[in-house]
């Protein structure tokens, strides 16, 4: 059930929400981000805040096992844990009251990492695809190719309207000499830089910056609205710590 969920696209809420109704426990979800909560209807708010502490950090919860500790607490969990599509670490922590964890909800937590892994893998090719897209438009940009009136509109599909005033700067890898960048290491640069662009935009610059990398250049290229105050400020910002 939680694979043809993953499948069908519910997202990694729905994906919790239904690991709660098989397990009768809180789930958590942890792929790097903010977690996904869920918890059961009749959970009790006492447990609810430390579930909540327990996912933000702040909280220790222990590990199911079958004697020790973990018996004699209020709250315990089981645990799913393995390698994210998108690099890193997935978990799937189901959490509720010793007793409550039967050999069911360990069940339900290895089901729920497998069908969260599609689930990122699922988001994770939808993004690949708009970031092609988005660069293809980027690269029409740069070269300045293409009738003007059909480029405005695509860029502004994928996130640059032009109508008003835009700083452009592009940010590329050094050149390594590769003979095939796409296949080695020259590549895996451009995407490592792409990624630590993209990262600092989302922490830091929310929708003041949009970022796109374009293969045909071989640079990632960051655009900035004219209309933010101290134009240009944000993208010096942010070039340095690019490349830290």
């Amino acid at each position: 059930a939680l694979t043809a969920a993953a499948v069908g696209g519910v997202g990694l809420r729905g994906l919790a929400n239904q690991m709660v109704e098989l397990s009768g426990c809180a789930a958590i979800i942890g792929d790097g981000g903010d977690p996904t909560i869920a918890l059961p209807p009749d959970f009790d708010p006492r447990y609810a805040e430390q579930v909540e502490q327990f996912a933000r950090g702040s909280h220790s919860i222990p590990e199911m096992e079958g004697s020790g500790e973990s018996r004699k607490a209020e709250l315990a969990r089981v645990l799913a844990t393995g390698r994210s599509p998108r690099g890193g670490f997935v978990s799937v922590s189901l959490v509720g009251p010793p007793e409550s964890l039967s050999p069911v909800a360990g069940l339900v937590a290895e089901s729920g990492l497998t069908a969260v892994t599609i689930e990122l893998s699922r988001t994770q090719a939808g993004e690949e695809v708009a970031q092609r897209i988005g660069g293809d438009v980027v690269s029409e940009l740069v070269r300045g190719e293409g009738e003007a009136r059909d480029l405005m509109a695509r860029a502004k599909r994928v996130g640059f309207d032009l109508e008003g005033g835009w700083i452009a700067i592009a940010l590329a890898p050094g050149d390594s000499g590769e003979e095939n960048p796409e296949d080695g290491p020259a590549e895996m640069r451009l995407r490592q830089l792409r990624g630590a662009v993209e990262r600092i935009v989302r922490a830091g610059s929310g929708d003041r910056l949009n970022a796109a990398s374009h293969r045909a250049s071989g640079a990632v290229t960051l655009f900035q609205s004219v209309a933010v105050n101290a134009p240009g400020m944000d993208v010096r910002r942010l070039v340095d710590r690019a490349y830290r």
